[in-house]
């Protein structure tokens, strides 16, 4: 699959230098009277183009990144550059005209807004009807995707459905529960549109990535059985395995891999840049001892997914999950994958006490790290290792580590011993100072002391 060659019409369509999310100067008439939906090849193009969006904004390994953002604002991570913005991010001390989040949140929203673009092109469309389903699926997903980080970072956002700019610029903040009904209504629909298969490499999105976020998501909001119910459909997916071999774990041709994003150089992953580079390049971060510190020796991750360097006479410690420096690329960035839905069904049943059930969950990824076979006690034991092993598992991965903290209420504990300026109110991220001035409808976050 080579995408680029064809995105260029749609991109010019559909990127209109969004500087603020609520201000987009296009009416919505001009993009559903475009001639791009009414041709499969150009629709397909728009489609594509969404999800370089999302690679080259905040799903990427970029500095402005989920990725980056969480490991930061969670134990994971030391910073050594000098950007004052991030190093607000590290300390948990971030005040709305902190440029890093502007930018993220500007990139969701124009994510968002060229998913609604798409949707509503789509929706006036004469093209095959298993073409338009499938195209409509996927910006149904990503659309979901983007708001679940939305929400997760902010809390209440505004809830933006459409294109109409008249609309969009007096948008305020809606509930966290009305965003997240919103999302799961939006994966439930992809689900029903999108096939099983995909078309090529893992790329775009299939009726199981569609599942596999809704796992994630009920799992979020404490719906157990339901959160249980879409992780099987995963796991019984015979196109998908876990791979015994922690280096193909990102490869491009692996079978853990639900949904990955296409690049045609080495994935740029700022988590562990530095040994992306020669001896003696740039450091711009590295892991924290101390969350290294509950690897059990013997945990084949440590050994695969860490690596060490000795940095003027000082030991650090790297995210090494990327490796390839090859181009085309071996890897690429990996943002749904079937370890994550192993301990999704793990966490959803120990929630319902199927006891067992959990431990064989929690088990079959422990059997893979090379570990001894779990065997906890009781419930709030059996929770605490799924949480270690979310840890160990997923560092440095798309926020995992920074969203678990606040979903099972444990920043606040792990945070404050940690981090000198810790507030309690640095949960949320603030609003960007740049939306309340253009619309001063929207309430801001607290912010910490």
């Amino acid at each position: 699959m080579k995408p680029i060659a064809y995105c260029v019409l749609p991109i010019l369509l559909l990127s209109n230098g969004c500087d603020q999310f609520l201000a987009i100067d296009t009416p919505r008439t001009e993009l559903i009277r475009s001639s791009v939906f009414q041709e499969t090849t150009t629709a397909n193009a728009a489609v594509v183009d969404l999800y370089n969006t999302m690679k080259e904004g905040y799903a990427s390994g970029y500095p402005t990144g989920i990725s980056i953002t969480g490991a930061l604002s969670s134990d994971e991570l030391l910073l050594f550059e000098t950007s004052a913005d991030r190093q607000d991010i590290n300390e948990n001390e971030v005040m709305p005209n902190n440029r890093h989040v502007e930018g993220l949140w500007r990139d969701m929203y124009n994510t968002i807004y060229k998913a609604n673009a798409i949707l509503e092109g789509l929706s006036l469309s004469d093209i095959d009807q298993i073409e338009k389903n499938q195209l409509t699926g996927e910006a149904l997903f990503v659309r979901a995707f983007t708001y679940f980080h939305l929400v997760n970072l902010w809390g209440d956002v505004p809830l933006v459905m459409s294109t109409d700019y008249q609309i969009n610029g007096k948008m305020v903040r809606s509930p966290a529960s009305d965003v997240n009904e919103q999302i799961v209504s939006d994966l439930l629909s992809a689900q029903s549109r999108l096939e099983n298969e995909y078309r090529g490499e893992r790329v775009r999105a299939n009726r199981s990535t569609a599942t596999a976020l809704l796992a994630r998501v009920y799992l979020y909001l404490g719906e157990w059985d339901k959160a249980e119910s879409e992780a099987t459909k995963v796991i019984g997916n015979e196109l998908y395995d876990l791979e015994q071999d922690l280096n193909l774990v990102f490869s491009i041709s692996s079978r853990e891999a639900i949904l990955q994003l296409w690049s045609s150089i080495y994935p740029y992953d700022y988590v562990g840049y530095f040994f992306h580079e020669a001896v003696g390049g740039p450091l711009y971060v590295a892991l924290r001892p101390e969350f290294l510190s509950d690897f059990e020796p013997e945990d084949l991750r440590y050994n695969t997914w860490v690596k060490t360097m000795d940095v003027l006479g000082t030991t650090v410690y790297g995210v090494d999950k990327y490796k390839s420096q090859a181009i085309p690329p071996e890897d690429y960035s990996t943002v749904l994958r079937l370890g994550e839905i192993y301990l999704i069904r793990a966490e959803a049943r120990a929630n319902q006490d199927k006891f067992s059930e959990a431990i064989d969950d929690l088990n079959v990824i422990r059997t893979r790290a090379g570990l001894k076979l779990a065997t906890p006690m009781d419930k709030a034991e059996l929770l605490d290792a799924i949480y270690l092993e979310r840890k160990h598992e997923f560092f440095g991965e798309q926020g995992h580590r920074w969203f678990d903290l606040k979903r099972t209420g444990r920043a606040d504990d792990i945070l404050s011993s940690l981090k000198p300026f810790w507030d309690k109110e640095d949960i949320l991220l603030p609003i960007p100072e740049v939306q309340i001035i253009s619309n001063p409808d929207i309430t801001q976050n607290p912010l910490g002391s």
